[in-house]
């Protein structure tokens, strides 16, 4: 069974013709959006028992294929028949929203991180190789990028009450996630693996590679924060993005964010 619906509405509709046929696995073709999409509707659709996923990638960045794997077309018949295919389980972030849907995907950011996500469509989206990285300095000098933003963060329980933060970022993807750029360190218990930037963080600019590739150093400690939790909540008074999309927070203005399901993945 192969649909291409054209909008939300359609893939409701695709999704649940194919709940109501017995539809065990989903090839998705398209990015990080379109993997975030299908989803959030399959683990509501196919509720308890979700069906398993494979990725026909075709996004810009593909965060989520470069962890869980991908096919190619040359790959359908072989997946149809499950013949060989390796199977990788990877947790998701479910996203709580109060009066709003639930969302459920791999890399929610906020603050600074939504302004790079849309200064990245215009200055990385295009480029290659070396231009990335005059890119990405100029999205460190950004007055956009620098600005602070009222953002609660809070972990595992801890109070979530707003302050002056840079960038909140919270994964559920194991290992680095592009060009071996890894903003994630620290221990704790849980598959959510989150960053806490201040607003005040002191040396921004010495420190971004020590930031990018989860290596900090002493004098870095209280304006860069990293460790990983079970469950997160954010008080926001602005969008935050989900794998490269922009949503609202819940009417309260807050979000909870869990890693307490997963997804498996099928490759080649």
């Amino acid at each position: 069974m192969t649909r291409a619906p054209e909008g939300l509405p359609a893939l409701d509709a695709a999704l649940a013709e194919m709940r109501a046929a017995g539809v065990r696995r989903l090839v998705v073709e398209g990015g990080d959006g379109t993997v975030r999409e299908v989803m959030s509707r399959a683990f509501t659709l196919w509720a308890g028992s979700p069906p398993e996923f494979a990725i026909l990638a075709a996004g810009n960045s593909n965060l989520i294929a470069r962890s869980a794997g991908r096919i190619e077309e040359a790959d359908l018949d072989r997946l149809i028949a499950a013949n060989g295919a390796r199977r990788r389980a990877l947790a998701v972030l479910r996203v709580a929203r109060a009066r709003a849907p639930e969302i459920r995907g791999f890399v929610l950011g906020a603050g600074a991180y939504v302004a790079a996500t849309r200064l990245a469509r215009e200055e990385i989206g295009a480029r290659h190789g070396p231009q990335i990285v005059l890119a990405v300095l100029r999205l460190l000098r950004s007055k956009a990028l620098r600005a602070p933003s009222s953002i609660g963060f809070g972990c595992d329980g801890a109070p979530d009450e707003p302050r002056q933060r840079m960038l909140v970022g919270l994964t559920s993807l194991p290992g680095a996630l592009i060009y071996g750029l890894e903003p994630f360190w620290g221990g704790g218990d849980g598959a959510i693996r989150w960053l806490d930037i201040a607003a005040d963080a002191p040396r921004l600019m010495l420190a971004a590679p020590f930031v990018a590739f989860g290596a900090p150093r002493r004098w870095m400690r209280g304006g860069y924060e990293s460790g990983r939790a079970a469950r997160a909540t954010l008080a926001l008074d602005a969008p935050f993005v989900m794998d490269g999309e922009e949503f609202e927070a819940g009417a309260d203005g807050r979000i909870e964010v869990t890693a307490a399901e997963s997804a498996t993945f099928l490759s080649f």
